[in-house]
């Protein structure tokens, strides 16, 4: 097997040799930048092909319904950005007036973010003018 060799999103970077049970073992190195050491055979049958966490990303997005178009409110998602250090799946959002910004998919869903800043304020604004009116 030649160091160098790609197998989905992870790539060999060393051969290791065998490990006590007679299997060939390699040190790789996957897209988003972990290292692990695998057995040859899962990756030649195209079973390994990312690390787990890369994997868990990949179901997680799958669950999500946020596919780039969704309207939540006056977000529409422009873009699936990946999970933040807290592990929340972010998006690119642009808002009805015109605004973007990235937004935890969660709070979209919940309702909790239904527009972007300038537009809450306003809003607010247009709330309070109302209430000291009367």
């Amino acid at each position: 097997m030649d160091v160098g060799k790609v197998f989905g999103y992870r790539k060999i970077i060393e051969m290791l040799g065998n490990d006590e049970w007679g299997s060939r073992v390699a040190r790789v190195k996957c897209a988003c930048g972990r290292e692990d050491t695998v057995k040859l055979a899962p990756l030649l049958r195209g079973k390994s092909l990312r690390c787990r966490s890369c994997a868990a990303l990949a179901v997680a997005f799958n669950r999500s319904k946020a596919s780039v178009g969704t309207k939540f409110n006056r977000w529409t998602v422009l873009e699936v950005l990946g999970l933040s250090r807290d592990r929340y799946r972010l998006v690119r959002c642009k808002c009805e007036c015109g605004n973007e910004g990235i937004v935890r998919l969660s709070t979209l869903k919940n309702g909790a973010s239904t527009q972007c800043r300038s537009c809450a304020s306003k809003s607010c604004r247009k709330r309070t003018k109302r209430i000291i009116k009367e």
